[in-house]
């Protein structure tokens, strides 16, 4: 019978094989601002340099994985890049 702590430690040995950087909450809270939340994906803001883009998570227990920049959506001035067809 596995415990609930392994089972954590499991699930985010798997999230970060298969999507490199796992944040809990704070470590989320530390780096990033939160724009917006629509389960399973949250919007954010680095708090660094800007960028911002989305992440996965993950309920019980709250991982947060597999950041997306919106970089290749917006511009560097933070508007919608043209697309020509």
């Amino acid at each position: 019978m596995t415990t609930i702590e392994e089972e954590k430690t499991e699930l985010r040995e798997h999230l970060e094989r298969d999507h490199g950087q796992v944040l809990e909450t704070k470590e989320l809270q530390e780096k990033y601002r939160v724009i917006s939340f629509l389960a399973p994906f949250v919007t954010v803001e680095n708090k660094e340099n800007g960028l911002r883009g989305t992440m996965q998570f993950t309920h019980l227990p709250r991982f947060y994985y597999n950041f997306k920049s919106s970089e290749n959506i917006r511009g560097t001035n933070g508007k919608p890049n043209e697309i020509s067809m």
